[in-house]
């Protein structure tokens, strides 16, 4: 059996050493494909000491335990006796972050309501009843469709939108998950007292261990290749993958797939269509814009089993 893996960023990595780990499947039956010439995806590293660095993340707390397992199992690069999850638990532990001013207005007052967050009692009612609403009730429905525009200025709003990245234009269903999964943090949202940080950012934290175990286990790495399209046959009712399509340096590429083999997509992007800016110049136009779910939407036209991406990345009207 060979695995074929769209996309190099962690969820990809993580793929391909879970079924290194659990699943017995040898390094060089393994292959990623990776859009970018670096890997990461999302948790990248970029810029420079002169224009400045952009460290992009995920919000980190003591619930991630599928992440905290499987980095239990990769050594740090600096020290081999030392797993990643333990370097990093341990630098948590001993330098427990209490973030004391998160918020300052343009006169760099700090700005905090320690009572509520600047949430009214009809603000709480709204977040509790979202938070009972089942999913089935809430089906094309935004965030904006809940609250008013006031709500979207508050404290509590800034700090959660700047956590989870939320825009009020967004699905109320991604909202209700992550108010539901993060709830326990909502007494210390402006300190972050329970969001743990890496040594010094999540690319080498995590990326750049992970990466190296990979490549010494003789996974394939294939960069540059954008993955086009997945060719499927349809056999006892079954949709099974039996080519993989990709551009690399202008060439088109096919892959079979055998009938034993498995094929992973990561659809979409958490740094779709992203274009940094930098300290002393503003954001240009994306390099690629559209490309990071291109091949969600080719898969979905084909076959309706893979849902709707423009309900993620169609632009609101």
């Amino acid at each position: 059996m060979k695995a074929h893996i769209v996309g190099g960023g962690f969820a990809g990595l993580a793929a391909a050493a879970l079924l290194i780990r659990n699943a017995n499947v040898l390094g060089p039956d393994i292959t990623i494909y990776e859009a970018e010439d670096k890997l990461g995806g999302g948790f990248f590293l970029d810029g420079d000491a002169e224009h400045g660095y952009n460290l992009p993340g995920s919000i980190f707390d003591k619930e991630f335990r599928c992440a905290l397992d499987l980095l239990a199992t990769i050594p740090t690069q600096g020290y081999s006796n030392i797993n990643v999850a333990e370097q990093f638990l341990t630098f948590n532990n001993e330098h427990p972050f209490v973030d004391r001013t998160h918020i300052v207005d343009r006169d760099l007052h700090r700005v905090h309501n320690p009572l509520r967050y600047g949430l009214t009692l009809g603000d709480g009612f709204t977040l509790a009843k979202l938070s009972l609403t089942p999913e089935s009730s809430l089906d094309g429905q935004l965030i904006k469709d809940w609250f008013s525009t006031r709500f979207f200025e508050t404290e509590f709003w800034l700090l959660w939108s700047t956590l989870m990245g939320s825009l009020p234009q967004h699905s109320v269903i991604e909202f209700r998950r992550y108010l539901n999964r993060f709830v326990y943090l909502f007494p210390d949202l402006s300190s972050m007292a329970h969001v743990f940080r890496s040594q010094f950012n999540q690319h080498e934290a995590f990326n750049k261990p992970l990466v190296a175990w990979l490549e010494a286990k003789q996974v394939n790495f294939v960069k540059g290749a954008v993955v086009e399209d997945i060719g499927f046959a349809e056999s006892s009712g079954r949709l099974t993958a039996n080519r993989l399509d990709y551009k690399r340096a202008d060439a088109a590429i096919s892959v079979n797939v055998a009938p034993d083999d498995i094929v992973l997509v990561t659809t979409g992007s958490q740094a779709a269509d992203m274009s940094p800016g930098k300290m002393d110049e503003p954001p240009g136009p994306p390099p690629h814009p559209g490309r990071s779910w291109a091949l969600w939407k080719t898969l979905a036209e084909k076959h309706k089993g893979f849902g709707n991406p423009d309900a993620f990345f169609a632009i609101p009207a």
